[in-house]
């Protein structure tokens, strides 16, 4: 019954998101609101919802990284460990790499200075929602700017469900912690926000 309620909200998600619609949606830390990066209305949407300046730049995830080879400019060694790096699980770790953005990379993602974020999301129910999409999403947490973000449904803003044109309840509470978000300059490893992966955790898969 839960694999037919969660297939359901799969199918209604891809709906949404493939017409251009705003997603509130679960990832492996906190719910996450966004939908296809290239619909620039859509995007428009996300920081009205938010309240979000326009300069602030948002992320994406991913489930594999071919799915975005053409958002990024270039891979560097130290890229490619942190990208390759999985937990105790086997699954990809909870961190955000910031690349220099390539030519097919969506303008909404891009921050001022040329760079992407992107994370490839270990949560497989992540992962099932950007396959049936069919688009790496744009994700930002899905709460009012200022406002601590929801690890449970029942935690959201009723006023950020209501502007969204779904809601997908993953039914179980999740990781809690966003995402670590790191650089990398030549092979230095800068954290811009710790999160759910430590930084020692990070510098001990480059050692």
């Amino acid at each position: 019954m839960e694999g037919t309620r969660i297939d359901a909200q799969l199918a209604r998600a891809a709906t949404v998101v493939q017409a251009g619609g705003v997603l509130v949606y679960p990832t492996e830390t906190v719910y996450g609101i966004g939908g296809n990066p290239f619909d620039a209305a859509m995007v428009d949407r996300v920081r009205a919802i938010k309240g979000r300046d326009a300069d602030k730049p948002m992320l994406a995830i991913t489930d594999r990284w071919g799915r975005v080879t053409d958002w990024i400019a270039a891979v560097t060694d130290t890229h490619r460990a942190l990208m390759e790096a999985t937990d105790a699980a086997g699954r990809p770790l909870a961190v955000t790499l910031l690349f220099e953005a390539g030519p097919g990379a969506p303008p909404s993602l891009v921050s001022g200075v040329g760079l992407i974020g992107i994370r490839r999301t270990p949560d497989s129910l992540g992962q099932a929602l950007v396959a049936a999409c069919g688009t790496a999403l744009l994700s930002t947490s899905a709460n009012r700017a200022g406002e601590p973000p929801a690890s449970a449904f029942a935690d959201l803003d009723p006023r950020v469900v209501e502007a969204a044109d779904y809601a997908f309840d993953a039914g179980r509470p999740l990781g809690g912690t966003p995402s670590t978000v790191v650089k990398v300059e030549d092979t230095n490893l800068i954290v811009i926000r710790e999160g759910a992966v430590s930084e020692a955790a990070l510098r001990g898969v480059l050692a």
